[in-house]
């Protein structure tokens, strides 16, 4: 593969990487990006959950310095995430490559309709409700198990899914629900991202310096997220993930 695909990868992915830190969708346009430049699907996966990963961890750890997490969810729903996310990519992997990208550009659509309505989660924060532990417990169980699940498998868009249980369901404060996200994550992606290593489905002349942007993405998304709306980032969300869409479905045409 020819090296200079990167000049279309990285800035691609450094735009992932910023929406990501910002409303947990960042995915939507990573994956697709690999795919769109003739990465082979099961590749393209495994690729985009190690620079995904790493891209994760550097906004969970500006988030984690703000203190705009919660801790007492971690522990259950991780746990339970890294169980979902470890049979979610054994299950990715055992797809066919070629159902593996029809799943995603159907499940595209869907996920870009749920971003652009639900996607301005800092207009509603809300507080840390009265939950019985036991009920909490199960609930980590249900969803962690649950998100972890389609992380592994398909991945794009968990992040909002995310941080619109941990609001909803769990009623933590947003801020602390996106934190708690890039966590999470990163959890997922660590699991998934070992599954595909290790079945030899991660290009990693192309994920080091993918996941460098997406280092930088995540960073300066964060800032932005802790400071302000992501409503500029919405148009550009959806001008890009509009010409990966259409390339995708030009490619299997």
């Amino acid at each position: 593969m020819p090296y200079d695909m990167l000049f279309i990868i990285c800035p691609l992915i450094f735009i992932g990487g910023v929406l990501d830190a910002i409303v947990g969708s960042g995915a939507l346009i990573t994956l697709p990006t690999y795919l769109a430049v003739g990465i082979p699907a099961h590749a393209a996966y495994g690729t985009n959950k190690f620079s995904s990963f790493v891209g994760s961890f550097a906004g969970a750890i500006k988030y984690i310095k703000n203190k705009a997490v919660d801790w007492r969810i971690i522990p259950i729903f991780g746990a339970f995430a890294i169980i979902g996310s470890h049979l979610g990519a054994r299950l990715s992997l055992a797809i066919n490559e070629t159902y593996l990208k029809y799943l995603l550009i159907a499940a595209l659509p869907i996920l870009i309709i749920f971003l652009v309505i639900k996607g301005d989660f800092k207009e509603k924060p809300t507080e840390n409700s009265e939950i019985s532990k036991t009920r909490f417990s199960i609930l980590s169980i249900i969803f962690g198990l649950m998100l972890g699940v389609y992380g592994g498998v398909l991945g794009a868009g968990v992040a909002s899914f995310l941080i619109l249980a941990l609001t909803s369901i769990f009623k933590i404060s947003t801020k602390s629900a996106i934190g708690n996200s890039r966590i999470f994550n990163c959890l997922i992606d660590l699991t998934a991202m070992i599954n595909f290593l290790i079945s030899g489905n991660v290009i990693l002349w192309i994920a080091a310096p993918a996941a460098v942007c997406s280092i930088l993405g995540n960073i300066v998304g964060a800032s932005v997220a802790l400071k302000t709306s992501e409503k500029i980032m919405k148009p550009l969300f959806i001008i890009v993930f509009a010409g990966l869409f259409i390339k995708l479905i030009i490619d299997i045409i």
